[in-house]
């Protein structure tokens, strides 16, 4: 079953490119409960181990950021000017 209400503290985590560490501190302690292990890597990829003497290894992986784009001025519906972010 889907836990919505974690799904959504994720969701309200501002997380954009280049700037993830809000949103990995998140993950980290959400993730605590659930892990054997919990670290960032050098590469700064958060990982969290299950079961980490096991013989068998998998891997469970996805992106923690989002794509973001700041609005700097709205004159007509039609137009708008975005910031590189």
């Amino acid at each position: 079953m889907l836990n919505t209400d974690l799904l959504f503290e994720l969701l309200k985590t501002p997380s954009p490119s280049g700037n993830e560490l809000t949103i990995q501190k998140k993950v980290i302690e959400l993730m605590k409960p659930y892990s054997d292990k919990v670290y960032t890597h050098q590469s700064m990829n958060v990982v969290n181990a299950i079961n980490v003497n096991s013989k068998m290894k998998v891997l469970l992986a996805g992106h923690i950021d989002e794509i973001s784009l700041t609005v700097e001025k709205v004159r007509y519906p039609k137009y708008r000017r975005f910031l590189r972010s």
